[in-house]
């Protein structure tokens, strides 16, 4: 089984599980894209690599800092998601770009984690980037020198740009691939407890994530308190092979259609 992700950790820790559950292996996996940001990216051809790239080259002399970050919260990666030639590619030795790998993937992984959480930046170009603007690189090495603007920052995604994006994604996986199995989960929020805002976009996601072609869609589940961590948005194994198990109840019960019509 090849699994290609798109989303956050969310969508890469459920495919880590399925892939060891079924013996198969991801091929693609991007981070840190927002839904319409991506079709902004490549399907409305909005953004070129150049912009990511200058900022990535900015980043070379603090590099051996960025490296002892974690790869989900390094920088360096950060951007490398955000441009053609490195995307599809994050914490794989040997991914490859998402649409390079519509084609030969089984399974596609989406989850919208970016769209109810990442406000965008934006330069002078009209450039949108995303980053973690409390990291101290980001200052010193791009908003300092000019890159980028903290006072130029986009809005949360509303649920309804949310789903057109993810709409046009999907189909267009399904277009090019039929035969391919599509899922797409609705990221937890039972541990964002008091934040409003971010609990009324997910449920706004939610009721309209019903509309999309995907195979299987799943709703935010409720992350029992045992399986959660120190980070709210980070959770313990057991909860994403649990996910994992759904996802093979799904395609088994379909492969199980799929023999009863023969």
């Amino acid at each position: 089984m090849r699994i290609s992700t798109l989303g956050s950790c969310y969508a890469r820790y459920v495919a880590n599980q399925l892939a060891m559950f079924t013996n198969g292996k991801i091929i693609s996996c991007t981070y840190h894209n927002r839904s319409d940001f991506f079709v902004d990216k490549y399907f409305n051809n909005k953004y070129d690599d150049s912009f990511y790239i200058s900022l990535i080259e900015a980043l070379s002399t603090p590099k051996k800092e960025a490296d002892k970050l974690n790869p989900d919260s390094n920088i360096i990666n950060i951007l490398k998601n955000q441009t053609s030639i490195y995307s599809g590619a994050h914490r794989l030795t040997s991914g490859a770009n998402f649409f390079d790998r519509v084609d030969s993937s089984d399974v596609f992984i989406f989850d919208n984690y970016m769209d109810v959480s990442a406000k965008l930046f934006l330069n002078e170009g009209h450039d949108m980037v995303f980053f973690n603007s409390k990291d101290p690189s980001v200052k010193k090495y791009l908003v300092d020198q000019g890159y980028v603007s903290l006072d130029k920052m986009s809005e949360l995604l509303t649920a309804q740009i949310s789903f057109a994006s993810f709409s046009r994604i999907i189909n267009y996986v399904k277009d090019k691939n039929p035969k391919s199995f599509v899922v797409y989960l609705n990221f937890p929020y039972n541990t964002y407890v008091g934040n409003k805002e971010r609990i009324n976009l997910t449920k706004k996601g939610e009721s309209l994530s019903a509309g999309l072609n995907a195979d299987l869609i799943l709703p935010s589940l409720s992350v029992p308190k045992s399986l959660q961590t120190h980070q709210k948005q980070h959770y313990k194994n057991a909860f994403y092979a649990y996910v994992a198990g759904r996802v093979i109840e799904s395609l088994n019960f379909r492969l199980g259609m799929k023999s009863k019509a023969y």
